[in-house]
């Protein structure tokens, strides 16, 4: 009896010790569940708003509000912007405020991130541009196959500028920053004063590229601008020539002979009786490189679309008549061929104090070890081109 009882102890015994191992192991998962579903669950973390701009300028305030019920941290700040809070508990307002102007032409941005727990948010603030983006670009252009004329448009603050004019094989490896050290020893020219480019070309039938680079007072420079443009054929086969200037007493006289294939052509001219002797200068601009052929078929161009010019056929001797106090006068021509279709040379002629009465001989411009093309700093300015183009007479032959 006394051994039964023994056995029995020892069974119920087990049993317990089995049913308080259960217990246990239950509570453990319990436990573990638990653990799991809070770490599973992500942390409450609201940024407000989560896009900021600012003024450019030093001292502009804004904030944003973080909200949680945890501790958060900030990080990715920079020096020009002023947070009022690194890290906190709960919901809080966090204070920003611009340290430096921004006086450049790109917007400024950074990224904060902030984190809570498990969870991360992030706010971009963007400090404005202080100044206007500068920029050159070209408004209307004129090609021809020993010149090349273009008129400027400049955007924001515009102090000067400076322009040159390469062969495009000699610099198809250069870089923005390349084009910028060279253009630095280049004139600079401000916008007041030349709206225009000029180059006088020293081949026909050749791939060139234009560059130019502006900056503004704090001499900050704008993105390089590129133009890469062919100059035309020389052929002077629907060329209208013009020679054999003379002044008489009354009347200019010169001779017209067109060529093989031109059908018609389009003429201006100008007397120094207006400005100053603007026309002469002109003249004098044109014979000494410091001015190309394409200026000319420009200021033809823009007859044409004012509808003030019209094209005529008319060859032999021609005569214009002359008051005794016009001493000098500029003609030219630009052909065309059945098909309307302009040939790549001006012929010109010029009778006055700066040559003889013949069409003058220039000289191809001199091209540096880079391919750059030699460019005359004495250029006719503005208000020279306006008077210029104020002066030009168009009557019938």
């Amino acid at each position: 009896m006394k051994k039964f009882m023994n056995n029995l102890s020892a069974v119920a015994l087990a049993v317990m010790a089995t049913m308080m191992f259960a217990s246990c192991e239950e509570d453990d998962d319990k436990l573990l569940a638990n653990y799991i579903e809070q770490e599973s669950k992500e942390t409450v973390l609201t940024v407000t708003p989560t896009d900021l701009k600012m003024n450019s300028k030093k001292g502009e305030k804004a904030s944003f509000v973080i909200n949680t019920d945890t501790t958060w941290s900030i990080s990715g700040e920079e020096e020009w912007l002023f947070v009022s809070a690194k890290s906190g508990v709960g919901t809080t307002q966090v204070n920003l405020e611009t340290l430096r102007a921004n006086e450049s032409a790109e917007s400024r941005p950074v990224t904060l991130t902030i984190k809570a727990g498990n969870s991360t948010q992030s706010i971009t603030i963007t400090q404005e541009p202080g100044a206007k983006p500068l920029y050159i670009s070209i408004k209307d252009e004129t090609i021809m196959s020993d010149g090349y004329y273009a008129d400027l448009e400049f955007v924001g603050n515009v102090k000067g500028f400076h322009y040159a004019c390469y062969y495009a094989d000699g610099v198809k490896a250069w870089t923005d920053e390349d084009f910028k050290r060279d253009l630095e020893t280049e004139t600079a020219f401000s916008p007041d004063e030349y709206d225009y480019a000029d180059y006088v070309l020293p081949a026909p039938n050749t791939n060139y590229v234009y560059v130019a680079v502006a900056y503004n007072d704090q001499k900050e420079y704008g993105p390089i601008f590129k133009h890469e443009f062919k100059s035309k054929s020389s052929s002077t086969s629907y060329d209208a020539f013009v020679g054999n200037f003379k002044r008489e007493s009354s009347r200019w006289t010169f001779d017209i002979q067109r060529n093989t294939h031109c059908d018609h052509y389009y003429y201006c001219y100008s007397l120094d009786e207006y400005d100053d002797n603007t026309a002469t200068s002109v003249a004098y601009y044109l014979m000494n490189n410091a001015l190309s052929t394409a200026f000319l078929a420009h200021v033809i161009n823009d007859g044409i679309k004012q509808q003030s010019l019209e094209p005529t056929n008319k060859e032999g001797s021609m005569q214009l008549s002359r008051r005794s106090d016009q001493t000098a006068l500029l003609f030219w021509t630009w052909g065309q061929n059945s098909q309307q279709i302009f040939s790549g040379n001006i012929q010109w002629g010029y009778c006055g104090p700066y040559s003889s009465a013949r069409a003058p001989q220039r000289q191809a411009p001199a091209v540096d070890e880079n391919g750059g093309i030699e460019m005359k700093a004495d250029k006719p300015t503005i208000q020279e081109v306006q008077a210029f183009k104020r002066s030009i007479k168009v009557v019938s032959l």
